[in-house]
């Protein structure tokens, strides 16, 4: 291969690639070459696109030349070689020359086409999921966002809102912000994005919206809403219960040491659904703030309450022996924690005074007596009495039979068709206790449902005249008005010597 056949080839693949690039899109923006010769310009008249670059280069061999605009624009070195690029982004016609050789030496350029717009970011469209919201949850919104300018643009970020009207601004709620890369010219960013609602939000109808946050060649069309709605629902509050003490009333006057009071008591469920079974106890204090603090007087289980229900009872106290002479509040505090503990409590705004007490028996009532009591003209039947001196209370477990006997063909799945039993608890002072006693329904044999419920069926009043000597007096039982007394002694003695041992010591 010959050094001619050689620089053909090479020439004829210059073209060929001079032809590739002139008709890509790689060649929209031309660069046009001049030759600046000796006193002339070549081509010395030349028409090129918007974008376009011309290029000057000094051949002349020596001479000193230069390229400079008429009107001021450019201008390059003066020298005898050199190469010198400007590129023309405005349509118009340019004359330029070369200032050494002003009269001979001239060129033009016209430039045709518009300028390349800048960039424009456009808020496409915002589709939000419908549906029916609660405040706190999140929001699926699908974004579709074009550069709709000439030129590349900056990143940029979009905020969301819900807003009640379909004219988005920066006032309305604000949803989340996402960043947005720069987008070139006519470039599209589509994604989905999750925006939140506050938690405060007010329950409504709401368009859902976005706003690009940029400054660039129209803002008018960087805002734009769903053309949908959605709606904001609060869940309703979980129910709850809410006993208070709504009276506490007691009889007006002066009471010795020891003496029994009758209490009014009314309680109600503010609450929207029904409680358990809850326990009032009653207090004497010295001033109006009652608490767990004061002297505790009685007590009364009361089975569930429904919802908005209230209930009045009166509950049988015990003054204590012990209780110093002075004017009392008597109050009341529901033994609960609910949904409003500030009215679990109650007070009679009046007084009562308490003295000294004008005398009783000497044997004290002391943990000795804790044992099984019966009746030995009653067997079968008895009492499980247990002493608690610390907080001065007795519990009484009282097993028994019902009144009447129930029909022959009536059958116990467990134990007889008549057993009964009932509980009592309260205060005791000196040698007598007066108790509440509490009718306990509702339950199944070893199983926590359905649950047990409690109300208040009569009083016990217990008096001890010994270790193992004492009567059991009950007044309205099983809600019939029965009344009666059982004289009580211990089924087993092992206990009497620690009680007279106690008896001794106080």
């Amino acid at each position: 291969m010959n050094a001619s056949f050689k620089s053909a080839l090479a020439i004829r693949w210059v073209s060929w690639i001079l032809l590739l690039m002139a008709g890509s899109p790689l060649a929209a923006q031309t660069t046009h070459e001049v030759t600046v010769g000796d006193n002339f310009f070549s081509p010395s008249s030349l028409t090129i696109q918007v974008g376009d670059t011309v290029r000057w280069t000094n051949a002349a061999g020596g001479n000193n030349h230069n390229v400079t605009d008429n009107g001021g624009s450019f201008a390059s070195q003066t020298s005898s070689s050199f190469t010198f690029s400007q590129t023309f982004n405005s349509a118009g016609t340019i004359n330029y020359r070369c200032t050494i050789h002003a009269g001979s030496m001239t060129g033009t350029i016209t430039v045709q086409g518009a300028a390349p717009q800048p960039a424009d970011l456009s808020l496409q469209s915002v589709d939000a999921s419908a549906g029916t919201y609660a405040p706190g949850d999140s929001i699926s919104i699908n974004i579709s966002i074009q550069n709709v300018g000439g030129e590349a643009s900056a990143a940029a970020s979009i905020t969301y809102y819900a807003s009640t009207n379909s004219t988005i601004n920066g006032s309305d709620t604000e949803l989340g912000t996402d960043a947005i890369g720069a987008l070139a010219a006519g470039a599209s960013n589509n994604f989905t994005a999750n925006a939140t609602f506050p938690n405060n939000i007010a329950d409504g109808t709401y368009f859902i919206g976005a706003i690009i946050n940029i400054n660039d060649d129209n803002n008018g069309n960087n805002t734009r809403a769903d053309n949908g709605t959605i709606a904001i629902e609060s869940a309703p509050p979980d129910p709850v219960v809410d006993l208070a003490v709504q009276t506490i009333n007691a009889p007006s006057g002066t009471f010795e040491q020891g003496e029994d009071l009758s209490i009014g008591v009314t309680t109600r469920n503010f609450g929207d659904m029904a409680s358990d079974s809850y326990t009032v106890n009653l207090y004497a204090s010295t001033n109006t703030t009652i608490n767990g603090a004061d002297t505790l007087i009685g007590s009364a289980n009361r089975s569930a309450l429904a919802a908005g229900a209230q209930a009045s009872f009166n509950v049988e106290v015990l003054l204590p022996e012990t209780l110093p002479p002075d004017n009392y509040f008597i109050g009341g505090v529901i033994d609960i924690d609910d949904a409003n503990n500030s009215n679990n409590t109650g007070l009679d705004n009046v007084p009562i005074t308490v003295e000294t007490s004008g005398g009783g028996d000497d044997f004290p009532i002391n943990e000795g007596l804790n044992d099984a009591w019966y009746n030995p003209l009653t067997p079968g039947q008895g009492f499980f009495i247990t002493v608690f001196p610390e907080i001065q209370s007795m519990f009484i477990a009282w097993f028994t039979f019902d009144t009447t006997r129930p029909a022959a063909e009536i059958e116990a799945i467990l134990g007889e068709p008549g057993h009964r039993w009932l509980t009592a608890f309260g205060p005791y002072t000196g040698d007598s206790a007066r108790l509440n006693v509490e009718l306990t329904e509702g339950g199944l044999f070893d199983s926590a449902q359905p649950q047990v419920s409690q109300s208040g069926d009569g009083i016990i009043e217990v008096d001890f005249i010994g270790c193992n000597e004492g009567i059991i007096h009950f007044e309205d039982i099983g809600s019939s008005n029965i009344d009666g007394d059982i004289p009580i002694e211990r089924i087993a003695l092992d206990n009497v010597p620690f009680c007279e041992e106690l008896t001794a010591a106080q």
